[in-house]
């Protein structure tokens, strides 16, 4: 009778299962971080996306959470500004990274997680309302599987674009998938599963089929190989330039350790075409950066 009683004092309420099932939820979406908790990470997203939306737009967001979630973000939205600077998806993960002390991609990765979950815990025509106050490249992250809507490309995606000088013919996403497909191949095949995770969740379909039919043993090949498979790949008279704008774009978005892992595992005449060749003051004006 005792042990009937205490089972019926300690069981979850129906809020704090929807917690726990949220959380777990962001733990089976994404790697955390070492220093990053599922409920820091629900946090660190939340109040970012809370406090750089206008004030109705806040409040749309804040009443369509489920309310064992809102006791989260009350704090970000009482000492929320009114005063807003640009905020989309480059923004987003940036604050969030900072707020973290993770890289951008973790971020990235992190903001993904926490929107998708939420949003899957919403009835449709919220998950809908929010998506119509978030900016457009923001929905994709929110509502990835609920809403069919026209989203714009993966900051990387812009990146290379700007640094590659592409034939006319040849995407960004081709570009990407080209060169990130060519680098996987080189890898042996636990390697190459290992950095295809760590892909920004959007860009992974460029390479899945490159993945499904490679080998596990890697395709040894050297520099001036992978810049003939990709010249005559994607007709550009310079494969170099379109390497290094792949390469150097997603560096930004790799956990160092991650960036470091790869490199070792590549031959030296490789590592090379990672380093822009830009500057650093302009590959930080290009992505926005102090």
């Amino acid at each position: 009778m005792v042990e009937a009683q205490h089972a019926t004092q300690t069981q979850e309420t129906p809020g704090e299962l929807l917690m726990d099932e949220l959380l777990t939820d962001i733990r089976r979406r994404v790697r955390l971080p070492p220093n990053v908790t599922p409920d820091g990470a629900l946090r660190a997203v939340m109040c970012t996306l809370s406090r750089h939306v206008g004030s109705n737009e806040a409040c749309q967001i804040f009443s369509s959470l489920p309310k064992e979630v809102q006791p989260l973000i009350e704090r970000c939205m009482r000492h929320r500004s009114d005063r807003l600077r640009r905020f989309d998806r480059v923004a987003l993960t940036s604050r969030v990274a900072e707020h973290l002390d993770v890289s951008r991609g973790d971020a990235e990765d992190l903001a993904a997680a926490v929107l998708l979950a939420v949003s899957a815990r919403l009835p449709r025509v919220e998950v809908v309302e929010v998506a119509k106050v978030l900016p457009t490249d923001l929905r994709h992250l929110w509502s990835v599987r609920r809403i069919a809507s026209p989203v714009d490309p993966h900051p990387i995606l812009h990146r290379i674009e700007r640094l590659a000088r592409l034939p006319r013919n040849v995407s960004s996403s081709r570009a990407f998938g080209v060169v990130i497909g060519n680098l996987l191949r080189r890898l042996t095949g636990g390697e190459a599963r290992h950095l295809f995770e760590r892909l920004p969740y959007d860009l992974r379909p460029l390479v899945e089929e490159c993945m499904s039919r490679r080998s596990e043993e890697p395709d040894r090949y050297g520099r001036e190989e992978l810049l003939v498979r990709v010249r005559e790949t994607l007709q550009t008279d310079d494969p170099e330039r379109v390497v290094r704008a792949v390469l150097t774009s997603l560096q930004e978005y790799l956990r160092t350790d991650v960036f470091e892992h790869v490199l070792s595992q590549l031959p030296s005449e490789h590592h090379e075409l990672w380093a822009p060749s830009e500057s650093p003051e302009w590959i930080a004006q290009d992505w926005g950066l102090p």
